[in-house]
């Protein structure tokens, strides 16, 4: 399975509150059909080979049964950041099933304020 899509932007120094997501049922691939159950991950890397993560961000899920989330990261997590074209992508854990249904881009944009 290819994942999804989906490039995201972040202010540095920034609360970053994702748009609602609703994601594709799995269950033709071997997936879930919903998120009950699941445990989700989501990290930016530098590259999609690097060893080390630059971040983590939080997974909310909004409504399991509707597989909608929504990623977010605090501010002061996203003042860590340097600014950047990174890479990031969604994983989703179900019993000994992962997929991962969402990659992108992650922009980080330089801020001002500090």
């Amino acid at each position: 399975m290819t994942p999804g899509e989906y490039d995201i932007e972040i202010y540095q120094g920034d609360t970053y509150y994702g748009d609602l997501i609703r994601l594709p049922s799995l269950a033709s691939r071997g997936g879930p059909s919903d998120l009950v159950g699941t445990t989700q991950k989501a990290e930016i890397r530098e590259s999609k080979d690097s060893v080390g993560v630059l971040a983590e961000l939080d997974v909310e899920v909004i409504s399991e049964g509707d597989r909608e989330l929504r990623l977010k990261m605090d501010a002061d997590d996203s003042l860590e950041l340097e600014e950047g074209n990174w890479y990031w992508d969604l994983e989703i854990t179900w019993g000994a099933i992962k997929k991962t249904p969402l990659a992108g881009r992650a922009r980080v944009i330089a801020g001002v304020t500090r």
